[in-house]
């Protein structure tokens, strides 16, 4: 059986686009970080996990350049051509598009316009990555309507998490995206940034699961603390680098490194 969101979003994507013309609907899941929170940058290990909220999308491939996007949590439909993805001020939300589409071109993927209906039940800047799990999507939309379909999952994230720092403010972990894509039921994700190594874990309950709440205390990224450390951290890296050339990253430091950093 078809769940009636699907059969919803569908009926909305014709009542806005026309009836013309084949659809594909696509979900990308939203994560939930379970331990390594901020460290993933500094070749941390993190664990995370895809949780069963997401990014719906209807697509519909077009024979030209342009893009055309309703997205239901604004209620709001704009437009661009793929002959010009600068970034402007009326943007807001569309940068996300015009980031992936930007980066899937220059990287000389052979894409069309398409018309797009977004709906998403995650909310927004609660650190359960909206923003990558619409990118996530996008992503993967425009390559599957173009007949691309032979990229790996963790190839796939990295062209989805480019696509998202493109044009975005705040900062992004390529774990959000490596977790979107290639997440398991039942199952966590440990993941390394740096080495891009990574293994599932076991977290089947059985009759128990693990929730997330919504607490409704929003986090806007780009004003967040989560900039500021992420720099910090770079800083630190540059600096500690200077006098140990052959270190990758801060977690590579050691407890006998103490005297070196002072």
């Amino acid at each position: 059986m078809i769940p009636k969101l699907h059969l919803k979003i569908v009926e909305r994507f014709r009542e806005i686009f026309g009836q013309k013309g084949e659809v594909k609907l696509y979900f990308a899941p939203g994560k939930v970080n379970i331990i390594g929170e901020l460290i993933d940058y500094s070749g941390g290990n993190t664990i995370t996990a895809a949780i069963d909220r997401g990014t719906y999308m209807v697509a519909r491939k077009r024979p030209d350049s342009k893009v055309n996007v309703y997205a239901h949590s604004f209620k709001a439909r704009k437009s661009f051509s793929l002959d010009d993805l600068e970034k402007t001020k009326e943007d807001e939300w569309l940068i996300y598009f015009k980031g992936v589409y930007s980066n899937l071109i220059e990287r000389d993927y052979k894409i069309t316009g398409i018309d797009i209906y977004v709906y998403t039940d995650l909310p927004f800047n609660t650190s359960l990555a909206s923003s990558s799990s619409l990118c996530a999507c996008l992503t993967y939309a425009i390559l599957d309507l173009n007949g691309i379909s032979d990229i790996e999952p963790l190839e796939m994230a990295k062209l989805s998490y480019e696509g998202e720092k493109k044009f975005a403010s705040q900062k992004i972990s390529l774990t959000d995206h490596a977790t979107i894509f290639m997440g398991h039921e039942n199952q966590l994700f440990f993941f390394n940034m740096n080495s891009l190594q990574y293994e599932y874990l076991d977290f089947n309950f059985g009759e128990y699961c693990m929730a997330v709440i919504n607490s409704n205390k929003k986090r806007a990224s780009s004003d967040s603390e989560y900039n500021a450390r992420k720099r910090e951290c770079e800083n630190a890296y540059k600096k500690l680098k200077e006098k140990k050339p052959n270190l990758k990253s801060l977690c590579d430091l050691k407890p006998k490194d103490a005297e070196f950093i002072k």
